[in-house]
């Protein structure tokens, strides 16, 4: 089973608001120095984000396929 279906929910999604913060973000207000910042964190939190998820799609590639006849046949 995967470690999704095993995770238990409180109700509130933290990520929503991080992606709505972003999504409201002024860049042309941002000086160089803050996009730069802003463009750190973003690189370390995606390299984090595909590294949770190899290591989730490792786990869940332990045989629990399941197989359904073709219709052609």
């Amino acid at each position: 089973m995967s470690e999704t279906a095993q995770h238990r929910t409180e109700g509130h999604d933290t990520t929503l608001s991080a992606v709505n913060a972003l999504s409201t973000l002024d860049l042309t207000g941002l000086s160089f120095v803050q996009l730069r910042r802003l463009h750190k964190v973003l690189l370390q939190a995606a390299a984090e984000v595909a590294k949770e998820s190899d290591r989730r799609s490792d786990a869940d590639n332990s045989g629990d396929t399941v197989r359904v006849p073709s219709p052609k046949l």
